[in-house]
């Protein structure tokens, strides 16, 4: 499953508590969207999952543009998730 259907679907699913769980202890903080050093991997519902062009951290952001979860391997983590949750599906 690739990282956009991954992400979409742990957003439907109602899986972001575990995201978050997964990720680096996380300030919720609000931020400026990531317009100038923040490339956007994935985007579902006003979410966006963003990689920053210099360190490569990773993170999410809620509609608000709050950081929500952060994290270097938080992509994987995504993906991890979401098949867990196409697991939890077919029983």
């Amino acid at each position: 499953m690739d990282l956009q259907k991954s992400f979409a679907l742990i957003i439907d699913e109602h899986r972001l508590d575990r995201l978050k769980a997964a990720s680096n202890v996380n300030v919720e903080i609000s931020t400026m969207g990531g317009k100038m050093f923040w490339d956007q991997l994935a985007e579902h519902k006003n979410w966006r999952l963003q990689e920053n062009k210099l360190t490569k951290l990773k993170r999410v952001l809620d509609p608000n543009d709050c950081r929500f979860a952060w994290g270097k391997k938080l992509d994987e983590i995504i993906i991890n998730i979401a098949e867990d949750c196409m697991i939890d599906k077919r029983f």
